[in-house]
């Protein structure tokens, strides 16, 4: 949301890299809930089934438990119940063959091109849920007994895989957290959250099939079968990416330019999940060439609309074009306003620049300046606008370090309340080089950050950042934890400022790739709700907490 959602230190590039990590299916230690909301004819059939966590093809032996209500004639009074081991007891599985069932962490399928039957029955035969694969035969039916009569309601199936039920949330354990995959197209095995509203509505990012490859997606709460992609214009390599929704269910983020602009992505707002069309923000035309015609990134809207981001402006940043923080007054502004920053001697390095990565309902902002900081090499130093007409950023305070190659110290700002308070990383000195530590701010008058508790991470290996702070003053990111072979990031919420140590979220219960699972959480709505993603065997994939404190799914 707005607020809660920041530009974070991890390129999608690496996320992408991550999804590559995945495996073979396997058995989890912990079952999987799905749930199931079909339309069959004039009927419906809702209700759960519990696996054992198995994912890949099911066997009749991984379905453990189901509680389904069965109404052919759309009448409920009518319906019937299919009632598993552990739910009642009073039907069973009298067939499942073939290799047309099959299970992710996010969903079930059911492929109706294959070879294969799903049968849940009572002993009556007089209850029934009936899924058949195999040309000619692909169909669906489901029955109900209305003495003397016996209601049935069928429907065909194209010979394609639909998705027949989806994860579920658990709610959480007092004291802890519960946690979610969300639903992603069938195909796909990478994505992520990044931002969630009040009302629990999320968005993100999933992989599609290329040339898209990826679309920004949303999911309108915790219990959607499947997320709403958003639209894209019909360029050759469509794309996008959603980065924030407020809390009217607007969002920003960005899609992919036309030919010949390759580099830099165009920002976007959609003004809602109906959306057929995304609104291209307006940006500084750059001369044609290799990096197109210019660009940016939106990163973050308000309750107001006001939006965030930054584009490329005229100059040279390690030979390209460099970018600067700007603000939209909304969708319909005729040009960015380019946020002030500091400036820099013209050379190699550019001449200065940045990035917004927050606003807040009061317009606040921030992000992000690069600094000189008495070195020759610039970096990133966290900054706070009061608005988009502030003439200059306070730069926040950050710890100073010995000169260097890599500058004097730095950091960033990665989002803001509505109480002003701030969330991002510093640097701190390393044992080869300047490690990101997470930091709060109580404010731009701030005279020093509080850093956060982070776990020590052996070695090389470090760097934690905190990525969203809501109205509570939690705060969600990321922190290294001991792994194997190597330390891995992981999920982290604090309580507040004053912590003593991060809880690390909980990981979905799935098998873990080769490296141990890692993960990291993007944003935290004031509900407790948390978005981000996971990695393991199945690739990385977006996943929703409930905090303690966020324990109502709504």
């Amino acid at each position: 949301m707005d607020k809660h959602s920041r530009t974070v230190p991890v390129s999608l590039t690496c996320l992408l890299a991550l999804a590559l990590v995945t495996g073979i299916s396997s058995t989890s230690a912990a079952g999987i809930t799905y749930t199931v909301d079909r339309v069959v004819g004039p009927g419906a059939i809702t209700g759960t089934i519990e696996t054992n966590g198995a994912t890949g093809v099911l066997t009749a032996a991984d379905i453990i438990d189901w509680n389904l209500n069965v109404d052919a004639d759309g009448i409920p009074a009518t319906s019937g119940q299919l009632l598993g081991p552990l739910s009642g007891n009073n039907s069973s599985i009298t067939f499942l063959s073939g290799n047309a069932l099959t299970a992710t962490p996010t969903g079930m399928f059911f492929d109706f091109s294959l070879s294969g039957i799903l049968q849940i029955i009572t002993p009556d035969s007089n209850v029934a849920w009936q899924l058949q694969a195999g040309i000619p035969f692909s169909d669906e039916l489901i029955r109900e007994s209305l003495f003397p009569d016996l209601i049935q309601a069928y429907v065909g199936h194209p010979a394609i895989q639909e998705q027949i039920a989806s994860a579920t949330a658990v709610p959480p354990p007092p004291g802890g957290s519960a946690v979610q995959i969300l639903p992603i197209p069938p195909g796909s095995s990478f994505g992520f959250a990044q931002s969630i509203n009040k009302k629990g509505q999320i968005v993100g990012l999933v992989q599609t099939p290329c040339p898209v490859c990826s679309l920004g997606a949303f999911w309108d709460g915790h219990a959607v079968a499947a997320p709403t992609l958003l639209p894209v214009p019909p360029v050759p390599f469509p794309g996008g990416t959603a980065s924030s929704i407020n809390d009217k269910g607007q969002i920003v983020g960005t899609i992919e330019p036309p030919p010949p602009g390759l580099l830099f992505p165009l920002p976007a707002f959609w003004e809602g999940p109906d959306a057929t069309a995304p609104t291209v923000l307006p940006f500084p035309s750059l001369p044609a060439g290799e990096f197109g015609t210019g660009g940016g990134t939106a990163t973050s809207i308000n309750e107001k609309g006001q939006i965030v981001g930054s584009v490329a402006t005229v100059g040279v940043l390690f030979g390209r074009p460099p970018q600067v923080p700007a603000f939209w007054e909304g969708p319909h502004a005729t040009a960015p306003t380019i946020l002030a920053f500091p400036p820099l001697p013209p050379g190699p390095f550019g001449s200065g620049g940045g990035g917004a990565s927050s606003i807040n309902k009061k317009g606040q902002i921030v992000g992000s300046v690069l600094s000189g900081n008495g070195s020759s090499f610039p970096s990133s130093v966290p900054a706070f606008w009061e608005g988009p007409d502030a003439t200059a950023p306070t730069i926040l305070p950050f710890p100073l370090l010995p000169p260097g190659p890599f500058g004097s110290g730095g950091g960033g700002a990665s989002s803001i309340n509505d109480k002003g308070q701030i969330v991002g990383f510093v640097l701190q000195a390393g044992l080869f080089f300047p490690t990101a530590v997470p930091a709060f701010w109580d404010g731009p008058d701030a005279l020093a950050p509080t850093i956060l508790p982070f776990p020590p991470a052996p070695g090389p290996f470090g760097g934690s950042y905190a990525s969203s702070i809501n109205d509570k003053g939690q705060i969600v990111g990321t922190v290294f934890q001991a792994g194997s072979p190597f330390p891995t990031q992981v999920p982290a919420l604090w309580e507040g400022p004053n912590a003593i140590a991060p809880t690390i979220l909980p990981f979905p219960p799935v098998a873990p790739g080769p490296f141990a699972l890692s993960g990291y959480a993007f944003s935290i709505n004031d509900k407790g709700q948390v978005v981000g993603y996971f990695q393991g065997r199945e690739g990385a994939l977006p996943v929703l907490w409930a905090t303690r404190t966020g324990n109502k799914q709504e």
